[in-house]
């Protein structure tokens, strides 16, 4: 008979006491979690940095963090309009508005920034007509840096010469 049924009644009845059964499990799910789980995983042993603004505005959201540490969100510009956003991951203050990183002869405006993955690929919403606040999905992928690109040609050219 369950424990919440007294003897010879079909009706429900709730103890005011029930067993400690529940009790027990839930004290024996938080032993085993806490052995389980390291250390640095536990309630106390976070370290919480404050990822700052742009700009020092006041409010800003991060999303989501990478492998290599690079964490995205949006934070509010000047204006108070939310900005897609690569944050500093010291807490630094070296955050970086991902509009200066694209065109913007495209028309777009990154507004906010949702995942980022090891390649540093990153998706996020953003407005893709100036004047028009429809907001659409964007992948961002990072170009190979120019000094990059102009030293690999350089040493090519360099090689072809010498032949």
């Amino acid at each position: 008979m369950p424990w919440w049924q007294e003897e010879g009644e079909g009706e429900m009845k709730r103890e005011v006491n029930p067993p400690n059964v529940w009790r027990t499990k839930l004290i024996t799910l938080a032993f085993i979690l806490a052995v389980a789980a390291p250390a640095h995983q536990a309630i106390g042993y976070y370290q919480i940095i404050d990822l700052g603004t742009l700009n020092g505005c006041p409010s800003s959201n991060a999303y989501s963090i990478n492998n290599h540490g690079q964490i995205v969100g949006w934070s509010q510009d000047s204006l108070k309009n939310e900005r897609a956003t690569l944050f500093d991951p010291t807490g630094g203050g070296k955050n970086i508005d991902l509009n200066t990183l694209i065109d913007p002869g495209l028309g777009w405006t990154l507004r906010s920034a949702h995942s980022i993955n090891d390649n540093g690929w990153i998706v996020g919403v953003g407005w893709s007509t100036p004047g028009y606040y429809y907001e659409r999905a964007y992948l961002l992928i990072p170009e190979p840096a120019s000094a990059a690109i102009m030293v690999l040609g350089a040493t090519l050219i360099a090689s072809k010469r010498r032949r």
